[in-house]
């Protein structure tokens, strides 16, 4: 048998100039592009990083900030109140008459559990006080001094109006009254 040999290599073509320069210039236009990719997502997640950390000291400046609010709202409450009280006490005391007895009967009125937040006068003795009760036990023991009062004639014309019950359970209303004259002296 005669000898027949194939040759099964396939004849390489030459490759025109423009693919030449593309198998150059892809892989490295690819290197490139992947680079650039990796950078742009690492300074994203440091961007993000950054702006979580931000966020996060913001938010804890912000609790600290409402945590002295809050701290302060107690003295601030109580420093309006006293302003309210001297400037009552010094409408009271600016008058011709003599408010000391009527002053040291208002005071024995608070108990506990009873809070007077405002009180206005006339030089006639019409008084006008705002007053917060925490229960109604304490509204209860309220106004039966104030019944005891005016059973002593230091009172008269007693008259409560807008009694409003708060969520917290306690009142407020607000009480007009005469005082005797007896006190005005």
């Amino acid at each position: 048998m005669p000898d027949i040999s194939l040759n099964l290599i396939i004849k390489k073509d030459k490759q025109s100039p423009f693919i030449r320069k593309l198998n150059i210039i892809l892989p490295i236009f690819s290197a490139l592009s992947i680079s650039l990719f990796v950078i742009v997502f690492l300074f994203s997640i440091i961007y993000a990083n950054n702006n979580i950390l931000q966020f996060n000291l913001s938010k804890r400046e912000i609790e600290q900030l409402e945590n002295k609010i809050s701290t302060q709202k107690n003295l601030e409450g109580i420093y309006t109140l006293t302003t309210a009280k001297l400037k009552v006490l010094t409408e009271i005391t600016s008058g011709s008459k003599d408010f000391y007895k009527l002053i040291s009967e208002i005071d024995n009125l608070k108990t506990e559990g009873i809070a007077i937040s405002s009180i206005t006068s006339d030089k006639l003795g019409n008084l006008t006080l705002s007053v917060a009760a925490s229960s109604s036990g304490t509204l209860d023991n309220f106004v039966n001094l104030l019944m005891s009062k005016e059973q002593k004639k230091l009172f008269k014309e007693i008259q409560a109006s807008g009694i409003v019950r708060e969520q917290k359970g306690s009142y407020l209303l607000n009480i007009n009254l005469r005082a005797d004259d007896s006190l005005l002296r």
